[in-house]
């Protein structure tokens, strides 16, 4: 870099009308060369994330509003010896399941789409078995915790109070 103005110099007195030569650095054609993956990168990462987000707070929806419709089924079920737990799990299961499906169905549309998102992929091959279930994983595991608050919520349901009807 400390070179470059003097070799504009030289170039600029052996034909003044020669125009501007663009002189750029290694590591500056390297940057250069890497700047439409990194934005591709970033851009698949920024939407990957703002999917996941909204898986959580999908599925969070799905389950609230499933508790609140079975809210007479699990006071009846607590009313009648349930413990806490056995409803907890109950909820959870609700969740593994949906979520379970939800991966599957993603799963094949992903292999439908891997050749087009093959571009976007670096160092990692589009059928890659080992990542698909890395992110399975994760998936569902999120799914759980965001299954936490309605089976908790369903948890304390008081059987009386459904028994009454209020």
């Amino acid at each position: 870099a400390s070179v470059m103005p003097s070799v504009r110099d030289v170039l600029g007195s052996v034909d003044p009308d020669l125009p501007p030569i663009e002189l750029n650095t290694f590591e500056q054609r390297i940057s250069s060369s890497l700047a439409l993956p990194r934005v591709r990168f970033v851009l698949l990462c920024t939407l990957a994330g703002v999917a996941c987000v909204l898986t959580l707070f999908g599925v969070f929806g799905v389950l609230a509003s499933a508790v609140a419709q079975r809210t007479t089924e699990l006071g009846v079920r607590r009313a009648f010896g349930a413990q806490r737990g056995e409803v907890v799990y109950r909820v959870l299961l609700q969740g593994l399941f949906l979520s379970a499906w939800g991966s599957a169905i993603g799963f094949l549309l992903f292999l439908a789409a891997s050749r087009t998102l093959g571009g976007f992929l670096f160092q990692i091959q589009p059928l890659d078995l080992g990542t698909m279930i890395t992110v399975a994983c994760v998936l569902v595991s999120a799914a759980l915790g965001a299954s936490y608050a309605p089976a908790r919520r369903a948890a304390t349901v008081d059987p009386a109070r459904v028994l009454r009807g209020e």
